[in-house]
C-alpha cells in the first residue's frame, strides 16, 4: 500500500529522536542513548523516555546501567517509567470496580518498587523533571492523594514552568475519577494554557480535561456551546497559532483536537487536522474508541469525505472488528 494510504501510530515514526534512542536500547548502547537524551530539552526529554519500548531487554540494559551507575538520574528516569508501564499492563485500563483484589495487588507491588527507584533517584538529583514526573504516575497510583500530587508538581513547575508531561498527569489527578473535582481540572488546564507561551502544546491540555468530561457523559458532551468556545479558543492558542511548530509532541496534539473537533461535528477543523497530522496517529486519544488505528480512520474519513487517504479509511472501515454493521455502516457514514 501506498505510503499516502498508511497510519503510523508508533511515536519513532514521526521523531527521529525515538527512533534512535529505542534502536540504540535494541543495540544494549546506553551512551548513544544520553547522547540523545542530553541534548534534549527538558520536556523533550522527558517524552522521548516514556516513548522507549517496555521490553524484557530494556528492563535489563536499565537495571544493570542503574546498578553500575546510581547517579545515572537518565537510566533510573527511563528505567522508572518502564516499570510504571509494566505496573498498569497488570492493573489494565479496566475501572477499579472491575479490577480484582489479586491484580491490584500485584500492581502496587510493582509500583512500590517503581517509587523506591524514584525516590532513590530524586534523593541525588532533585531537579530533575523527568523523575518527578514520573512520580506523579506512581503518586496516582499508589492512591497518595491530592496534596501528595500538588507538592510533587510543584517541584516540577519550579524547574520547567510548562512541563507538558507533568501538567497531563495533573489533568487526570485532578479530574473526579482521582479524587479531584470537575471544577479543578478546568480551572488548572486553563491556566497552565494562559501561562505559557502562545503556539506551544500546553492548550492541548484544555481538551484533555475535555475528553474527561466527554468519558463520564455522552458524545453530546462535546456539542455544548460553552465546551465548543473553549475547544476553540485552545487551538487558536496552539495548533492552529503560527508558531506552533512540529516539535516532539505534535502529533499527539494534533490528534487530541482531530477527535475534539470530530465529536463537535466540526467536519471543516477536522479535516484541516487530519490534513496536517498526515499519516501520523497518536495511540491518545484514539485509544478512548477501542482501537486507535481504527478509531483514526474512521473519524478521518468523516472529516475527509471521499477524498485522498479517507477513501480507503472508508472501505477499511467495512471490515473493522468495530464496525458491527458492515457496508451500512459505510453508508451512513457516507451521509454523517
Amino acid at each position: 500500500m501506498s505510503d499516502r494510504f498508511l497510519v503510523r501510530v508508533k511515536p519513532d515514526a514521526a521523531y527521529p529522536e525515538v527512533a534512535a534512542v529505542r534502536a540504540a536500547l535494541r543495540a544494549g548502547d546506553w551512551q548513544a542513548c544520553r547522547a540523545v537524551l542530553d541534548q534534549a530539552s527538558p520536556g523533550d526529554r522527558t517524552t522521548i523516555i516514556r516513548c522507549v519500548d517496555s521490553t524484557r531487554r530494556a528492563g535489563a540494559l536499565l537495571t544493570g546501567v542503574v546498578a553500575d551507575d546510581p547517579d545515572d538520574s537518565t537510566a533510573a528516569a527511563t528505567l522508572g517509567y518502564l516499570m510504571i508501564a509494566g505496573a498498569w499492563r497488570i492493573r489494565t485500563g479496566a475501572r477499579a470496580r472491575h479490577v480484582g483484589r489479586r491484580r491490584f495487588a500485584r500492581f502496587h507491588a510493582r509500583l512500590f518498587e517503581a517509587e523506591k527507584l524514584l525516590r532513590a533517584a530524586l534523593d541525588r538529583h532533585p531537579a530533575d523533571p523527568a523523575l518527578w514526573s514520573a512520580s506523579l504516575l506512581t503518586a496516582r497510583g499508589l492512591e497518595m492523594g491530592l496534596p501528595e500530587a500538588r507538592s510533587r508538581y510543584a517541584r516540577i513547575a519550579e524547574i520547567e514552568p510548562h512541563h507538558y508531561v507533568a501538567q497531563s498527569q495533573m489533568v487526570q489527578q485532578l479530574s473526579p475519577k482521582w479524587g479531584g473535582s470537575w471544577a479543578a481540572v478546568h480551572a488548572f488546564a486553563r491556566e497552565a494554557m494562559l501561562a505559557a507561551p502562545e503556539g506551544t502544546h500546553t492548550a492541548t491540555l484544555v481538551v484533555e480535561a475535555h475528553l474527561e468530561g466527554w468519558l463520564e457523559n455522552s458524545d453530546h458532551y462535546f456539542r455544548r456551546p460553552e465546551v465548543r468556545a473553549a475547544i476553540t479558543a485552545a487551538a487558536e492558542r496552539s495548533v492552529l497559532h503560527p508558531e506552533f511548530r512540529r516539535d516532539i509532541g505534535w502529533v499527539r496534539a494534533v490528534n487530541t483536537f482531530a477527535l475534539a473537533f470530530d465529536l463537535m461535528r466540526d467536519r471543516e477543523s477536522a479535516a484541516a487536522m487530519f490534513r496536517a497530522a498526515g499519516p501520523y496517529c497518536s495511540e491518545y486519544p484514539w485509544i478512548y474508541r477501542d482501537s486507535a488505528v481504527a478509531a483514526f480512520r474512521q473519524a478521518r474519513a468523516q472529516a475527509l469525505g471521499w477524498s485522498g487517504p479517507a477513501v480507503v479509511d472508508r472501505l477499511l472501515a467495512v471490515t473493522s472488528p468495530a464496525n458491527r454493521r458492515g457496508i451500512f455502516g459505510l453508508l451512513g457514514m457516507a451521509w454523517r
